[in-house]
C-alpha cells in the first residue's frame, strides 16, 4: 500500500516534484522516482506529469536554442551567449529524458492492465497461457509478472518461475465465513478500478475505498 500524505517526505509531495522538474529537472525526476517506489497510485499522474514537462522543456528550449545560435554572430557578449546555449541544450536534453521516462511508465501501466485482466479478472495462473492470449513472449510475461509481484501490484500472489505459474493462495473470506466470525453478514462493494482495470470486492467500512492492486481511490 502507498504511504499516507502525512507519512510522505516533503520531497515526494506534488509541489516539490513540480518545482524540481521546472527549475532542476534531474532533481524533480529523482523526487518522482522516489515516490513511485512507495506510491502505487502515483504512476498514472507521474507519466502524465513527466511527459507534459518533457514536451514543454523540449519545445521551449529547442526554440530558444535556435534563436541563441542565430543571434550568436551579432552579439557582443559571446561568452554569455555560449553559456545560455549550453543551458538551453541541457534543458532540451532534459525534456527528452523526461519524455522517455514518462513513456516508459505509461507503457508499464498498459502492460499491467493487460496482465491484471488475465490474472485477476480472468483468474488464469499459467504464464504460458497468458503469454499465448496476449501474444507476447513467455519470458517477457514472466519478467513482468515477477516485477508486478515485487512492486506490490499483485498483493498476495505467488510466482513459480520453474513451473511458470502465478496464483493467490489466500483469498478474502466469503460472506458465510465472515458471518461465522462477526455474527452478521458484511456488506461488500464491487467495482472495476479505472486505474488498472482490476475487479475489486471490498467490505464496506466507512473508510476511503481504494483499489487493492494499485491504490487508486474510487468514488462511492
Amino acid at each position: 500500500m502507498g504511504e499516507t500524505v502525512q507519512n510522505r517526505p516533503w520531497y515526494q509531495s506534488g509541489w516539490a516534484i513540480v518545482l524540481g522538474l521546472a527549475f532542476c529537472w534531474p532533481l524533480g525526476l529523482l523526487f518522482a522516482l522516489l515516490r513511485l517506489r512507495s506510491d502505487r497510485s502515483f504512476h498514472s499522474l507521474a507519466a502524465t506529469l513527466l511527459r507534459l514537462v518533457g514536451y514543454i522543456l523540449l519545445i521551449g528550449c529547442s526554440v530558444g536554442l535556435v534563436g541563441l545560435i542565430v543571434d550568436l554572430r551579432d552579439t557582443a557578449d559571446v561568452d554569455s551567449s555560449l553559456g545560455a546555449i549550453v543551458w538551453a541544450a541541457i534543458f532540451a536534453a532534459g525534456g527528452i529524458v523526461l519524455l522517455k521516462k514518462g513513456s516508459q511508465i505509461l507503457a508499464g501501466i498498459k502492460r499491467r492492465k493487460v496482465l491484471i485482466n488475465q490474472i485477476v479478472n480472468e483468474r488464469l495462473n499459467s504464464i504460458d497461457e497468458i503469454a499465448s492470449r496476449i501474444r507476447q513472449p513467455v519470458g517477457e510475461v514472466l519478467y513482468d509478472v515477477l516485477e508486478m509481484a515485487r512492486s506490490g501490484f499483485l498483493p498476495g500472489y505467488q510466482v513459480d518461475t520453474q513451473g511458470r505459474r502465478v496464483w493467490r493462495p489466500i483469498l478474502a473470506p466469503t460472506a458465510a465465513e465472515a458471518v461465522a466470525v462477526s455474527g452478521k453478514a458484511p456488506e461488500f462493494l464491487q467495482f472495476t478500478c479505472k486505474g488498472c482495470g482490476a475487479h475489486n470486492q471490498v467490505q464496506k467500512s466507512g473508510q476511503r475505498v481504494v483499489c487493492e492492486f494499485c491504490d487508486v481511490a474510487v468514488a462511492v
